[in-house]
């Protein structure tokens, strides 16, 4: 087991005040696949990793072209020009990702070109990092208290609960979740008794506890999403073929110990 920034996105909650410092509706996303086309044509996002750096995405909200595969995307981070190149994970969730992870130590400027053209000119600050405390074990069955510092607040906070099952194939899908708001200066939530079910081999399938830090904002047709998952993995049973390499952070990998 071990503490993890989870690299798959997924669901979104009801915001539950407005702002009037940019556009949207009344879902924030938690995951840049989430951002309605009627808000946003582009989603940037910004994924802090365990060595705080950021992985950075460029997702389109529209249905994607094969022609978009050849788009020439281009990013300037402050002094930094990033270029993007076109991916189509197993999952066929299609995006441009940039090359390698970035520093992002304060409020740098961004500008984004699309095809030459330039559709963003703002810019990125760092998301404030969640630390939390996490039980030694976890029972679905039963509540369990998060606790978790933050040095500053951030614009959302997001309580998460996740299980994964794996299948003979090894390909896991996130078959049950439990996402909700909490306001931003809080720093504790009980997931309640079976807010997870478990539906597939107990000894296949792994939950995630986690606590997630988001800023959002849109400019000008483009959002920009800046965000971290500080989670922990438990294995569902005792005794689990699933198990969670000590010491790795930042994606989900999980390695699973075939009989013998």
């Amino acid at each position: 087991m071990t503490k993890s920034i989870l690299g798959l996105f997924v669901g979104f909650v009801l915001l539950l005040t407005f702002t009037a410092c940019d556009r949207r509706n009344i879902d924030v996303p938690t995951d840049p696949t989430r951002v309605s086309s009627n808000d946003a044509k582009w989603v940037l996002s910004f994924l802090l990793n365990n060595i705080d750096k950021y992985t950075i995405e460029l997702h389109s909200t529209s249905d994607f072209t094969a022609e978009m595969q050849n788009y020439n995307i281009e990013l300037t981070l402050g002094d930094s020009l990033l270029d993007f190149y076109y991916a189509n994970p197993v999952s066929g969730l299609e995006f441009w990702s940039a090359y390698g992870v970035y520093d992002i130590p304060e409020q740098l400027p961004i500008k984004l070109k699309i095809n030459g053209t330039t559709v963003l000119n703002s810019f990125v600050t760092p998301v404030n990092k969640a630390n939390a405390a996490f039980p030694a074990s976890y029972n679905y069955l039963q509540p369990l208290t998060l606790n978790w510092a933050v040095t500053s607040g951030n614009q959302y906070q997001f309580a998460r609960a996740e299980s994964f099952f794996f299948n003979d194939k090894w390909s896991y899908a996130a078959y049950s979740s439990y996402i909700r708001q909490v306001s931003a200066n809080t720093r504790n939530y009980t997931f309640p008794a079976n807010c997870l079910t478990l539906e597939g081999d107990s000894l296949n399938t792994v939950f995630s506890i986690g606590i997630q830090e988001i800023d959002y904002k849109i400019v000008n047709k483009t959002a920009i999403l800046v965000s971290q998952i500080e989670n922990y993995y438990y294995p569902a049973a005792a005794g689990s073929k699933i198990r969670v390499p000590a010491d790795y952070h930042n994606a989900l990998v999980i390695h699973k110990i075939l009989s013998k």
